[in-house]
Parts: structure tokens; C-alpha cells; sequence
């Protein structure tokens, strides 16, 4: 067969192949209804485990675990491959616990990072600020997960946080952001924090009873699979 007789591709196919190549571009191979709708649209796993996402703005959707949804052993997966765990930001120490999560939680399509981390206290008197964090960082993050800006979450009473959660239960996609802090008797509290202007600051008042300091993430249920879950998943 000489070369004047290859058949070559018409038009449609040709489009469609350039089609189905811009979108693997842009998906990095996933399916649409899987990580490409994260791009634009954060979503998660359904057990809430697994959040999906443009966590540095770079077009590409990003992956952060969370397996034991109780922000203790959270990991962030960038499109390229690297992968950190946010809470070895936090100072380290024998005493020291740690937590984070991720969200947008000022509401500009940036999915930001809050960290908190501190000396756990040992009674229902608060230990000294050694090692005290309490952040929120802004999106879109850096590879080293610095944000655009960084607010420190204001709170009433300076106790020990046990952990964190996102959710967003009302579905306007802004993340609300709550702080289980230790409240004595084996108790922890929900304080939902509010956002004025990028300055966070935790209720005063929690909005619950109280969870079990064993069992909190266990029983508040909302989470990341508020944001909707991916169609893959």
C-alpha cells in the first residue's frame, strides 16, 4: 500500500482525539464525574474520607485523606505527585497534639488549610501557650502548604483542640470550619468559627451537648461529603 493510500482520519475524528486529549491534559486521566469535576467543584468519597480538589490552583484536582476522619492523620496529595502531611508543620514535642483539615472556608473558590496544634492538657486547667497554633491559611496553597495569608483563629478560652472539621451543611459552597476543644470530664465541645473580613473566630457558646472526647468524630456526622460527593466514588 503506497503512502497516497493510508487512509487518513476525517475531520470528526480528528476532533474527537483532540478532544479526548485536552481532557486528559486537563484531568491529569481522570474521568469527568471523577477528580476533573473537583476543579471546580470540590467533592469527596462518600464515608467523608477522601476530599477532592484544586488545592493549589493550578488546574489540576488534588487529593487529601483523612481515613480516620478525626484530622489527626491527614494527607495532601498535589496533581504532580508530592505528598505532605499538614500537621508535621505544627511544633513537635511528646505532649504536643495536632490537627487540620481543609475547606473553602472564606468563601472565594480557594480551598484553604486551618491547623491547630498545642501541649494537650492533662486536667481542666490549660496548660501554657508552648507550642500553641491555631490558623487558618488562605488559598490558593503552596506546594510547602503556605498560603496567600495566614489568620490566627481567635477563641474564647485558651484550651487544648482536639480536632477539626469542614463541612458544609446548607450546601452554598463555603466551608464551615468547627473546633472540638477539650472541655473538661472527658468531654469535648463543637465551636463553629465565623468569618468576618478573613478573621476567624470560634463561638463562645458550643453548639451541642458535648461529645465524648473518644467518640466526637464518630458522632458528628457532616463532613467533606457535604460538598458533594465525586462521580467516581
Amino acid at each position: 500500500m503506497s503512502g497516497d493510500d493510508v487512509k487518513q482520519p476525517g475531520p470528526i475524528r480528528v476532533r474527537v482525539a483532540l478532544s479526548a486529549l485536552v481532557m486528559v491534559a486537563l484531568t491529569g486521566g481522570c474521568s469527568s464525574g471523577g477528580d476533573y469535576d473537583a476543579v471546580k467543584h470540590p467533592c469527596a468519597s462518600a464515608d467523608g474520607t477522601v476530599l477532592h480538589a484544586d488545592i493549589d490552583g493550578d488546574g489540576r484536582a488534588d487529593t487529601v485523606t483523612d481515613s480516620g476522619r478525626d484530622s489527626h492523620e491527614v494527607r495532601v496529595t498535589f496533581g504532580g505527585g508530592k505528598t505532605l502531611a499538614p500537621n508535621d508543620l505544627a511544633p513537635k514535642g511528646e505532649e504536643i497534639g495536632s490537627a487540620s483539615t481543609f475547606g473553602d472556608f472564606d468563601g472565594d473558590g480557594h480551598i484553604d488549610m486551618a491547623l491547630v496544634a498545642g501541649a494537650q492538657d492533662d486536667s481542666d486547667d490549660p496548660l501554657e501557650r508552648t507550642g500553641r497554633v491555631q490558623q487558618i491559611r488562605f488559598g490558593p496553597l503552596h506546594h510547602d502548604l503556605s498560603g496567600e495569608a495566614t489568620e490566627r483563629i481567635r477563641f474564647r478560652e485558651d484550651l487544648f483542640n482536639e480536632g477539626l472539621r469542614a463541612s458544609d451543611t446548607n450546601h452554598d459552597k463555603t466551608a464551615e470550619l468547627s473546633v472540638f476543644q477539650t472541655g473538661g470530664d472527658g468531654q469535648v465541645n463543637r465551636l463553629p468559627v465565623r468569618m468576618s473580613d478573613r478573621t476567624p473566630t470560634a463561638g463562645e457558646q458550643p453548639l451541642s451537648e458535648g461529645y465524648d472526647k473518644a467518640h466526637w468524630f464518630k458522632r458528628y456526622e457532616p463532613g467533606w461529603a457535604d460538598f458533594g460527593t465525586c462521580g467516581g466514588d
